[in-house]
């Protein structure tokens, strides 16, 4: 993908804004599925308060030029396009798509496993403040961890248990 000069940057800006205000509008009236995700144009689009949605953004960055390098062995990972902080303090994030397809359960558990595996090797903090406050990331149910974590070793046990739960529930599906 070819890089925005700064005006088509600047007009891109102003219309995630205006779309994700019309997003807002229509996620709220939806069938309790509120989301502050969507398409837009060729890419994908992520609003949140700032200060949270640019941590991820930073983390995204992260992961992506981790699976580059990784090439093959690791999960698809959208490249960040842009990042900005809008007039009304919230924080975007302009992502390529990635194309999504339907697979089989089984093979959709395998992939989800190797992503995990995959994620555990890199040794990242991915989790914002470890130090109070129950950490927010998508990888927890609802979005915010159960429990604040005291250390990053705190979140690596969680974790830990949480991959060898999902192994067994794997492992009891595979066997029923």
């Amino acid at each position: 993908m070819r890089v925005l000069s700064p005006k088509e940057l600047s007009a891109l800006e102003r219309d995630v804004v205006l779309a994700a205000e019309q997003h807002e509008q229509e996620s709220h009236r939806s069938n309790g599925k509120y989301s502050r995700l969507f398409d837009h144009d060729i890419f994908k689009v992520k609003y949140n308060d700032h200060v949270v949605i640019e941590r991820e953004c930073e983390a995204l960055r992260r992961l992506y030029d981790l699976a580059i390098k990784d090439g093959t062995t690791a999960p698809h990972v959208p490249r960040v396009v842009h990042y900005f902080y809008g007039p009304n303090g919230l924080g975007y994030i302009i992502m390529e798509r990635i194309n999504v397809c339907t697979v089989p359960k089984e093979e959709f558990y395998r992939q989800a496993a190797k992503a995990v595996l995959w994620l555990r090797a890199k040794h990242m903090d991915l989790f914002g403040s470890l130090g109070g406050a129950n950490p927010s990331h998508t990888v927890f149910q609802g979005g915010i961890a159960p429990k604040p974590f005291t250390s990053l070793h705190a979140a690596q046990i969680y974790l830990n248990v949480v991959r060898v739960s999902l192994f067994q529930f794997l492992i009891l599906y595979r066997l029923s």
